[in-house]
């Protein structure tokens, strides 16, 4: 991958993790941010923020179908 700038991403009070982007990523996190009048860094948290956000809602919906299949199965065997 080609380093083209490193963003400082700030989690928390005293978090702070470095984030490596390539050009094209870049390039995209610009049209964002210009979109939005955020800084890069800003953008680059809200969409993590968004992405932790949506992953978290799949993880819960697994796990209802996961459940709810479970409980199909035993009131076949059961039945």
């Amino acid at each position: 991958m080609d380093i083209e700038k490193v963003v400082l991403l700030h989690w928390g009070k005293e978090e702070v993790e470095p984030v490596f982007l390539s050009k094209k990523n870049v390039q995209i996190l610009s049209r964002i941010s210009e979109k939005f009048n955020l800084s890069l860094e800003d953008t680059l948290g809200v969409l993590l923020y968004k992405e932790l956000e949506n992953l978290s809602k799949n993880i819960a919906e697994s796990e209802k179908e996961k459940g709810t299949k479970e409980e199909n199965l035993r009131k076949v065997f059961f039945e």
